[in-house]
C-alpha cells in the first residue's frame, strides 16, 4: 500500500493532467423533473396558477451554465472551465478547502459577474415558497398541513441527489459530494463528484500536493 502510494506521487500532472468531468449540469438536468412534480402539486393544491412562475425562472436559470464543462489539474493550477467560462486557482494560493451538497452547488459556486442575479433568483425562490405555504393555509383555507408542504420541498430537495448518485455509482452515496476550494483572494471552485472514482483520483491530488485529506475537511451548508 505505501509502495503504491509512492507511485501515485510520482505522477506528472502537466504532462498526465487529472480530468474530471463536471456533472453538475447533467444532475440539475434530472432535478427538473422533480421541481416539475413539486409544482403540479402546489397547483392542485392552489387555486393561483402562478406558482409555476418559480419553476420558469429555475430552469431558465439552470439550463446549459456548465455545458461541456470539466475540471482540470496540473501541478501548479487547478481549473474548471466550458465554452462559457473559465477559472483558475494556482495550487499556492489554495486556502481553504471544505465540502458542501450539491443542491448549494451554484451558491457556493458563484461567479462574480452573476452574484446578484443568483442571489435575487434564491431568495426570490424562498419567499415564494413561504407566500405558497401562506395563501394555501391562511387565504385559501384549505387545510393542507405545512408539514406536508415542507416534506414536499424537502423531497424535492434531497431525494433527486442521492437518486442520482444510485443512477450514476452506487458505490458513492453521499450528501457532502461536493468539493470546495477556495484561494487566498476569494475565487471559489466547487467540484460536485457524482463517481467515487473522481473523488478518490481527487483526494489523491489534493492529498499529494496540499496534504489535506478531504474526508477529513470541514462540512458545510451556508
Amino acid at each position: 500500500m505505501e509502495q503504491n502510494s509512492k507511485n501515485n506521487n510520482l505522477r506528472d500532472y502537466d504532462k498526465e493532467p487529472l480530468i474530471i468531468k463536471d456533472y453538475n449540469q447533467e444532475v440539475t438536468n434530472f432535478w427538473s423533473l422533480f421541481v416539475f412534480i413539486f409544482v403540479l402539486i402546489a397547483i392542485v393544491f392552489s387555486k393561483n396558477k402562478m406558482v409555476i412562475l418559480p419553476f420558469m425562472i429555475w430552469a431558465l436559470k439552470s439550463q446549459n451554465q456548465y455545458k461541456n464543462a470539466e475540471f482540470k489539474f496540473t501541478n501548479s493550477t487547478i481549473l474548471h472551465k466550458s465554452p462559457k467560462f473559465i477559472k483558475e486557482i494556482g495550487i499556492a494560493r489554495i486556502e481553504k478547502i471544505q465540502k458542501t451538497m450539491q443542491i448549494l452547488y451554484e451558491i457556493h459556486n458563484e461567479k462574480i459577474e452573476n452574484k446578484f442575479l443568483k442571489y435575487f433568483v434564491n431568495i426570490f425562490l424562498i419567499l415564494w415558497f413561504l407566500g405558497i405555504c401562506f395563501v394555501t393555509i391562511v387565504i385559501e383555507n384549505q387545510g393542507m398541513p405545512l408539514l406536508l408542504i415542507f416534506c414536499i420541498f424537502c423531497f424535492g430537495l434531497f431525494i433527486p441527489q442521492l437518486l442520482y448518485h444510485f443512477k450514476k455509482d452506487n458505490k458513492f452515496v453521499d450528501l457532502y459530494d461536493t468539493i470546495i476550494i477556495k484561494s487566498d483572494d476569494d475565487i471559489k471552485i466547487c467540484i460536485f463528484c457524482a463517481k467515487k472514482d473522481d473523488y478518490e483520483e481527487i483526494r489523491k491530488y489534493v492529498l499529494f500536493k496540499k496534504g489535506i485529506d478531504i474526508n477529513k475537511v470541514e462540512k458545510i451548508l451556508l
